[in-house]
C-alpha cells in the first residue's frame, strides 16, 4: 500500500483581507500514496481518521466534554454521565448516553429530560440513554467517548 502519514488537517487561506495564514481543523487524516514520489494524484487519497482534543465531531456539530457535564448539571438525579457516539451501521454517528442516575430517580422522565438538554445544548439529538450498572461509572471515564471506528 505505501506510505500513509497521519497528522492534522490545515486550511490556509491567501486571502488579503483576512490574514489568516493558517488554521488548524482538528481533524486527523492521513495521506495515503502507494508509492511515494511517482504516484499520480488521482492514485492518492486522503482519509479522516478523528479528531484532535477533547471535544468529538457529531453529525457535523462539536460536542464538548464540557456541554455534556453542563446538560447532566441540570437533571436532577444524574450523578454522571457519558456521551458515547458510535457509528454502526458505518454511515450515520449515533450519540448514546450511559446514565449513572440516583437509585429512587425516575429513569423514564430522566432520559427524557437528559436527553432534551443534551439537544438543547449540544445541538445533536441524542440517539439512546442507557443506565449504567449498579457499580457505575469508573472515575476515570471520560465524559465523551468517541468509539467510531474509522476504516
Amino acid at each position: 500500500m505505501g506510505r500513509a502519514k497521519q497528522g492534522e488537517v490545515v486550511v490556509t487561506n491567501y486571502s488579503r483581507i483576512y490574514p489568516l495564514i493558517r488554521f488548524g481543523t482538528g481533524d486527523l487524516a492521513m495521506n495515503v500514496d502507494p508509492t511515494p514520489g511517482q504516484s499520480r494524484q488521482e492514485d492518492r487519497s486522503i482519509i479522516l481518521v478523528g479528531r484532535r482534543g477533547e471535544a468529538v465531531k457529531v453529525r457535523g456539530m462539536f460536542v464538548h466534554p464540557n456541554q455534556v457535564r453542563f446538560a447532566a448539571g441540570q437533571v436532577v438525579g444524574v450523578q454522571a454521565v457519558q456521551a458515547v457516539i458510535t457509528r454502526p451501521d458505518g454511515v450515520r454517528d449515533h450519540l448514546g448516553l450511559l446514565v449513572d442516575a440516583a437509585e429512587d430517580a425516575d429513569r423514564q422522565a430522566l432520559a427524557d429530560q437528559l436527553a432534551q438538554a443534551v439537544q438543547a445544548i449540544c445541538r445533536v439529538r441524542v440517539d439512546e440513554v442507557v443506565f449504567a450498572p449498579a457499580d457505575g461509572l469508573s472515575a476515570d471515564a471520560p465524559v465523551v467517548q468517541d468509539a467510531r471506528e474509522w476504516k
